[in-house]
């Protein structure tokens, strides 16, 4: 699969263009109501972040009416890798001046893989990535409410363990038009510059304390705007809605002067 299909309006698509980013939000703010929700651990699924394609080349009435406001409707294709990796440790170097570690040897002996932009993010120190990359996998559509509503908490001996693999990757077979694909992100409600400097003064990092507080943490970002490769714009295409308004295609073509290589097409679709 080279390509994936995302529905929104023109006035998204500006902002998409002028910050070269794609929104993630949180599954608590997700229009499936149920899907943040675990069996166990309640509403887990706020601290996975998710932008949301689908696989569906061909145009879908029902994503043009729930994902878009069809007089402003567009429908863009990307490739499918168009998230950029680089190094980097998720500490400023007056983090790291604070921690007492040498600036340099550390930047140079313990560089990490984080998609573009996270680690910016990991050094306001309220969240840490797990894992520090986007990761792209197809929604699952089923029936069975243990997929759906799964159990993540376990107890091994004295120790307690969140596993978050099946979070964000089910939705009832309801669900099934959309033959969705996410990027997503997983989070955790701690600074990594606070873990360490916590564990630096004696105060050690309390698993099983941190895992029983998390139920009622609230979520400290709405959504996080992570940045594409440029590259990607290259051989942008473009599908208007059906009944795209005159004026949002005066802006449309507008928006698209900024962009060279694109292909604007009408939509095959006839409706009103």
């Amino acid at each position: 699969m080279d390509y994936l299909y995302h529905y929104t309006t023109v006035d998204t698509l500006k902002l998409i263009l002028e910050n070269k980013t794609f929104r993630f939000k949180s599954l608590e703010n997700m229009d499936d109501s149920e899907e943040a929700e675990t069996e166990d651990y309640g509403n887990l699924g706020r601290f996975c972040y998710v932008s949301c394609w689908t696989e569906n080349s061909n145009e879908s009435i029902p994503m043009w009416k729930q994902y878009t406001e069809p007089e402003k409707g567009v429908r863009l294709r990307f490739p499918t890798d168009i998230f950029e990796t680089v190094n980097d440790i998720g500490l400023s170097e007056e983090q790291m001046v604070q921690l007492n570690i040498p600036v340099e040897p550390f930047k140079k002996s313990n560089p990490l893989q984080y998609t573009k932009g996270l680690a910016e993010i990991e050094r306001e120190d309220k969240v840490k990535f797990m894992p520090q990359t986007v990761k792209l996998a197809p929604i699952t559509y089923t029936k069975d409410t243990e997929l759906l509503h799964p159990k993540v908490h376990s107890v091994h001996g004295t120790n307690i363990s969140i596993e978050n693999k099946l979070i964000g990757k089910f939705k009832h077979i309801d669900w099934e038009y959309q033959k969705e694909w996410r990027y997503q992100l997983f989070t955790q409600p701690i600074g990594i510059f606070t873990l360490i400097k916590n564990t630096m003064h004696g105060i050690p990092f309390n698993s099983n304390e941190f895992l029983n507080s998390i139920g009622n943490n609230p979520i400290e970002y709405e959504y996080f705007d992570i940045p594409f490769k440029e590259e990607t714009l290259k051989g942008l295409e473009i599908v208007m809605s059906p009944i795209i308004s005159q004026e949002s295609k005066d802006q449309l073509n507008d928006i698209l002067k900024t962009i060279p290589e694109h292909t604007l097409l009408p939509s095959r679709q006839k409706w009103r």
